[in-house]
């Protein structure tokens, strides 16, 4: 969180299950500092079912892929949206 707070990324690529707190709760905190919600957000994990997609929706996660999953796809996404967001 330090990192994103010291220099707004364009788009955030971050895996479900991390050491200190799951990537819901990453997102939750950004959803809570202003400005920071708006920031793309893509969601990796292996975990992927009816419950967690449903939480991703309620926290405003755009994009939800579940591993394994093609480099292409990410990199599709991220090119698409980065050229949409204002620099």
């Amino acid at each position: 969180m330090a990192t994103i707070n010291r220099a707004t990324p364009q788009f955030i690529i971050c895996e479900l299950m991390l050491p200190k707190m799951d990537g819901f709760t990453v997102r939750s905190q950004l959803n809570e500092k202003s400005g920071l919600g708006q920031i793309p957000f893509m969601l990796l994990s292996r975990k992927k079912d009816d419950a967690s997609v449903d939480r991703s929706i309620d926290l405003g996660i755009e994009y939800y892929l579940k591993k394994p999953f093609f480099l292409n796809e990410i990199l599709g996404i991220v090119n698409r949206r980065c050229r949409n967001v204002p620099a």
